[in-house]
């Protein structure tokens, strides 16, 4: 500082003694100022200033290079999103979503290394913009994700009526948490409106704590579920078939255990119950789809279904035989025996000739036949050529063979032995089917049949509802607490004004309570005895409306956010190109 003061001091001494035109004196203070230290007047070039310009030059150049390659990664997102849109088969879209995910990955690592650019050097006025950029696009990413999985489902459904149930299920359990998710943001931009900024700070802390509380809270409870639902599993395994198949996941094989037929896999094994009871229905509706005792497929032991309680959806379904089934079906086995033994007939009976047994007995005759005349053509002339005779008896011959050794013969026809095993077939098959509704009809074995199943739906299943119930309030509570997380930030960013947002959750809350109450009409049209076929129909075609429109709905939302997210892009860039902060 002091020899600062010196060099200035000199300073103002040369200009007045210049303006006073003491030339000489001039010279001699300039030759003192210049002895006093010629680096610190020098300095006026600054080579410093300069590096740091360039420096600053170069860094505004990464950050819009890397702002460029993360718009580029989205661009092939949102071709693929575009595709994905347009796609009319389920096996299209799979690939199409799996696309999307490769490059939604490739897209958060562009991400990262831009944020690492934008961590400095920007103003307030640019880090803002930034992130409202990055934050419309994981938005748009988002709802593009959920529409590929809800134009999946979609598909699915169109195709094959028969899981609307099992879609309308899935669809209440995430209607009922988005109604949460949405009435709880709702709350909050009422209630935190009028917040100021540094309150919401503290508060998005404490929020994103409680969020990552509750997150762990539900794996928990996940895990409870699994654990819960595998006891309900194997706690049935003597009273319900299962099979045994291996599957290729991400490319490693494993294996599974189901209690329905795999569709994907001829290669499986099956796991018999050991419970009499059980045991009997699955061997009675085998024989009714097997085709031997009817042309067409039926369940001789039908199910009813007994739940935990009435609320409950944990089920066993237990076997019964309807009287009407039993009595059709008896008879049907009584008709294919005496069609198989009437087919066959008996052995040495030559009266009837429209038998099985007749007819080789008449094959046997005409052997004998030609073997008399051959013998006797030989007797007659033993050096004679009776070649001729000779094969007609070694064909003679043969036809009896084939009749008692192979099925079909040259002509394409039955034989003996075709009609043997078949008459063995049809008698095993009423021995088979009298055994087991021996079975169900014996008191003391189907009681304690219903006694086992009542016994696992009062330990197991119920374990497996509490469980469940547990999973779902774990659920709500994180639903509600990631809404906490998201209303803040939405309120922190100022990208839309309260009463926007707030008409959002509106909508999205009125879209899930029509989704809620179609898919309840559907599962209880489909349950109802009474629902007749057009009402089903129409209760169908009210879930596919819906899922349309909620997809409309996702579409026309990120189509808007696209557009912010451009609008926040183009201020950016056009900031850090211009260097200003406005």
């Amino acid at each position: 500082m002091q020899e600062k003061f010196k060099q200035t001091l000199l300073l103002i001494i040369l200009t007045y003694l210049i303006i006073m035109r003491k030339k000489f004196i001039a010279v001699y203070a300039l030759m003192a100022v210049l002895a006093l230290g010629s680096t610190t007047l020098t300095s006026c070039v600054d080579d410093t200033e300069s590096a740091s310009v360039t420096a600053m030059r170069d860094a505004r150049l990464r950050q819009l290079q890397a702002l460029a390659d993360q718009e580029e990664s989205q661009a092939k997102i949102d071709a693929i999103t575009a595709q994905m849109k347009e796609a009319t088969s389920e096996a299209e879209l799979a690939m199409l979503k799996a696309q999307y995910e490769q490059q939604l990955a490739n897209y958060q690592q562009l991400k990262a290394m831009a944020e690492q650019q934008m961590a400095t050097g920007l103003n307030q006025y640019q880090s803002k913009l930034y992130n409202d950029y990055k934050n419309a696009i994981d938005q748009v990413n988002d709802l593009a994700g959920e529409i590929a999985e809800q134009s999946l489902d979609l598909i699915e459904l169109k195709a094959d009526s028969s899981s609307a149930a099992a879609y309308a299920q899935e669809e209440i359990i995430k209607a009922n948490r988005n109604i949460a998710y949405q009435e709880a943001l709702k709350n909050n931009y009422e209630a935190l409106a009028a917040t100021d900024i540094e309150e919401l700070k503290a508060k998005e802390a404490e929020a994103e704590a409680a969020k990552t509380e509750k997150d762990k809270a539900l794996s928990l409870a996940d895990n409870s579920k699994t654990e819960a639902n595998n006891a309900f599993t194997n706690a049935k395994a003597d009273i319900i078939r299962r099979y045994v198949y291996q599957q290729t996941i991400s490319n490693e094989t494993v294996t599974k255990i189901s209690e329905t037929k795999p569709s994907s896999s001829t290669d499986y094994e099956t796991l018999e119950p050991t419970n009499e009871v059980a045991l009997a229905a699955y061997t009675l509706n085998d024989l009714g789809n097997s085709g031997d005792i009817t042309n067409w497929n039926i369940n001789i032991a039908t199910t009813k279904e007994v739940k935990v309680s009435e609320e409950s959806t944990t089920s066993i379904n237990q076997f019964e035989i309807l009287a009407s089934t039993l009595s059709q079906v008896t008879r049907k086995v009584e008709s294919m025996v005496k069609g198989a033994t009437d087919d066959l007939g008996t052995e040495g009976d030559k009266s009837d000739k429209n038998t099985a047994w007749g007819r080789h007995q008449q094959l046997v005759e005409a052997l004998e036949a030609v073997q008399k005349t051959y013998n006797d053509a030989v007797k007659a002339d033993p050096k004679g050529d009776h070649s001729s005779l000779l094969n007609s008896v070694k064909d003679a011959q043969e036809a009896v063979d084939t009749d008692l050794e192979k099925e079909v013969n040259k002509q394409g026809n039955n034989t003996l032995l075709y009609y043997q095993k078949e008459a063995e077939k049809a008698e095993a098959t009423q021995t088979k089917f009298n055994e087991a509704v021996a079975v169900f009809n014996d008191a003391t074995k189907y009681k304690a049949y219903t006694d086992r199943v009542a016994a696992i739906l009062a330990k197991e299943g119920k374990a497996v509802d509490a469980a469940k119930d547990a999973y779902w309030d774990a659920m709500q509570e994180l639903a509600i607490a990631e809404a906490n997380v998201e209303s803040i930030n939405n309120l922190i960013a100022d990208t839309m004004d309260p009463e926007t947002l707030i008409a959002d959750c509106d909508t999205q809350i009125a879209l899930e309570k029509e989704t809620l109450a179609i898919a309840e009409a559907l599962i209880y049209n489909v349950n109802a005895g009474g629902a007749s076929a057009t009402e089903r129909e129409a209760a169908y075609a009210d879930l596919i409306e819906n899922a349309e429109k909620k997809i409309e709905y996702w579409e026309s939302k990120k189509e808007l956010l696209q557009k912010m997210a451009e609008q926040y892009k183009s201020q950016l860039e056009a900031s850090l190109n211009s260097g200003s902060a406005e």
